[in-house]
């Protein structure tokens, strides 16, 4: 299992923030037993055609292999989407400090029975409207 590490060490594709602290010996060794850990009890989970995998970021350390489309029939190729829900009845855990100003672009200003899901109405990552 090979967890994201850039966010916090960097590559020379995206190199490591410089407003973040510089990471202490005991936070590296902390990182790196997560890593093992988390390689020891994972779980492998392959998807095949037409399956649909929900999973809650928040609750759930996770990785992917890469994919890559092998064909050029449309009907071949991944179609992958990235939903964010939210618990209106109050069951889900707090959001942390760190996200509320992202839930409150997606979901500020709403009442859940007021809602209309548009799936293609938020382009993932760059908080545009589009559709």
């Amino acid at each position: 299992m090979m967890s994201e590490r850039r966010p916090f060490f960097g590559d020379e594709k995206s190199p490591r923030l410089e407003s973040l602290p510089k990471l202490t010996s005991e936070q590296i060794r902390a990182l790196e037993m997560i890593q093992k850990i988390a390689g020891e009890v994972c779980a492998l989970i392959t998807l095949e055609a037409g399956d649909i995998f929900f999973i809650n970021n928040r609750a759930m350390l996770h990785a992917r292999s890469s994919y890559a489309d092998n064909s050029d029939d449309p009907k071949s190729k991944r179609h992958a989407i990235r939903i964010v829900l939210r618990d209106a009845d109050g069951f889900a855990w707090p959001i942390p400090k760190a996200l509320e100003a992202f839930y409150q672009n997606m979901f500020g200003g709403t009442r859940p029975e007021d809602e209309i899901w548009k799936v293609d109405a938020f382009l993932w990552g760059t908080g545009a409207q589009h559709g």
